[in-house]
C-alpha cells in the first residue's frame, strides 16, 4: 500500500468512529479526505510501508512482540490493481519465503481453557 493509500485507510477509519457522519448513498469519503485529510498518524515504525528489507525488520519486531497476526489493506485509496498485485507479488518473492512467518512459539498445549 501506498503512503497515501495507508493515511486514506486510517481517515475513513477515523471517519466511521470518530469524526465522520455518514448517509450511505451520499457521503464522498475519498473527497473528504481529498480535501482535508485527517492525518491518524499510521504512518511510521509500526507500519508495513516501505521496502522489503524495511517490512523484514517491522515484522521480525512484532514476532519478538508475540504478535501473532498481520494483516495488509492493499486496497485503500487510489491504488491501482497492477499496482497492488505486485505489491503482493513482491512480499512474496522478497519476504514471506525468507520469514518464518508461521512460526509458533508456544506448543498448543500451552493453551489452557479460559486463557
Amino acid at each position: 500500500m501506498s503512503a497515501d493509500g495507508l493515511k486514506f485507510f486510517a481517515h475513513e477509519l477515523g471517519h466511521y468512529y470518530f469524526f465522520g457522519r455518514h448517509e450511505p448513498g451520499v457521503t464522498d469519503i475519498w473527497g473528504s479526505y481529498r480535501e482535508n485529510p485527517v492525518d491518524l498518524g499510521m504512518l511510521g515504525s509500526a507500519s508495513c510501508v516501505g521496502t522489503p528489507s524495511e517490512l523484514r525488520e517491522r515484522l521480525r519486531a512484532y514476532e519478538e512482540a508475540e504478535v501473532d497476526q498481520v494483516f495488509f489493506v492493499s486496497q485503500a485509496g487510489s491504488n491501482r490493481h497492477e499496482d497492488i498485485c505486485a505489491s503482493m507479488e513482491l512480499f512474496s518473492a522478497a519476504i514471506s519465503h525468507r520469514a518464518n512467518l508461521l512460526h509458533v512459539r508456544r506448543a498448543p498445549s500451552d493453551f489452557r481453557e479460559g486463557d
